[in-house]
């Protein structure tokens, strides 16, 4: 996804602190919510404009042959709406507890 997508799904998934791959400590969130709005989604070459949703011919056409299931895209919102609520255990601010998350803008 876009820095949009990342953004949002670290902002609202659950805090991991450590790794064992490769040794490696890491930081961030796992399981938060995975979208995109339909500005930035319509700049990956995928999205059926009409109905607003990825379409599998044409991530087929570009991704061929890696066989990409459309699981593996982000959800296409619009672009202003609320998609999720902050909390502190997500973001590890108090004062973002309950803002909610309520634009995500590409290209403007």
């Amino acid at each position: 996804g876009t820095v949009d997508t990342w953004l949002l799904y670290q902002l609202t998934g659950t805090p991991i602190t450590e790794s064992t791959e490769g040794g490696l400590n890491t930081h961030g969130n796992v399981g938060g919510n995975f979208m995109t709005d339909v500005s930035n989604a319509s700049r990956w070459l995928f999205l059926d404009l009409k109905k607003v949703q990825w379409d599998k011919k044409l991530v087929d056409a570009v991704c061929s042959p890696h066989d990409v299931p459309l699981s593996s895209l982000p959800q296409v919102k619009a672009s202003s709406e609320v998609y999720a609520t902050l909390k502190k255990e997500s973001t590890g601010i108090d004062k973002l507890e309950g803002v909610p998350v309520s634009a995500i803008l590409g290209d403007q």
